[in-house]
Order: C-alpha cells, then structure tokens, then sequence
C-alpha cells in the first residue's frame, strides 16, 4: 500500500465504532529525529540502522495546518518523555505524531476485524 492509502486505513479504522488499537511497524528514529527523519532503506523494505519498531495508534487529531492531522502513539517506551524529538507533544509517554511524518517511516499495520456483535440463542444481547 501507498502511504495516503495506509492513512486513510488508518483514519477509517479510527473513526469505526468500538476503533481498536492499530499495530504500525515503523522507523523509530521518526520519534528520536523529529518530522524530517526518512529512516525507510532506499529499497523500502526496511529501515536504515535497523530502527525497526511497533507501536500502536491509539487515536488521532486534526494538525496544525488544515490538511494534516497528527496520530497518538502509545510507545513502549515507558511513561517518561525524554528522548523524544521536540517536534512532538509527548504525554506520559503517549506521543502525538504528524501522521505524514510517522508514514513516511512505515513499514506496515496490522489491525482486528471489526466484528458483528455476538446475539445469544433467545435474542439475549450478550454485550458484545
């Protein structure tokens, strides 16, 4: 996939009732170096210095500018925010990403399938 087709994956799951977590694999240097850092190989496979990592999105908001918005990442970092490129808001460890930035370093997602509620035998909604 193309990086606006994975950003409109990534919206769209986002904005689904009930949205889960989505698994993205990535270069971490994006969140070391800031909104300019391209850690993908020139053959796009991978990443340079094997910075390879996965995180997951957790949310998203509108950007700075009207055309970009930013993603939450929940690192697996721990808590702290030290380390982190000044370009991002960083929140307990929680880090917002300009979404542009963070694509331009993906190597790919991995989401759940919504699925269709669960309906007990005898029309008994088991909550799901």
């Amino acid at each position: 996939q193309g990086k606006d087709e994975l950003g409109a994956e990534i919206r769209h799951r986002l904005m689904l009732p009930n949205a889960q977590p989505i698994a993205l694999g990535y270069c971490a240097g994006v969140l070391k170096k800031g909104r300019y850092y391209r850690g993908i190989a020139s053959h796009g496979r991978g990443c340079i210095k094997k910075t390879g990592h996965v995180s997951l999105i957790i949310g998203m908001r509108r950007g700075f500018s009207a055309d970009s918005c930013q993603y939450l990442v929940r690192n697996s970092w721990g808590t702290g925010c030290a380390g982190y490129s000044r370009d991002w808001e960083c929140d307990r460890g929680n880090i917002w990403v300009d979404a542009r930035a963070l694509l331009e370093n993906t190597r790919g997602l991995s989401a759940l399938e919504q699925a269709e509620p669960v309906v007990a035998p005898f029309g008994l909604d088991l909550g799901n």
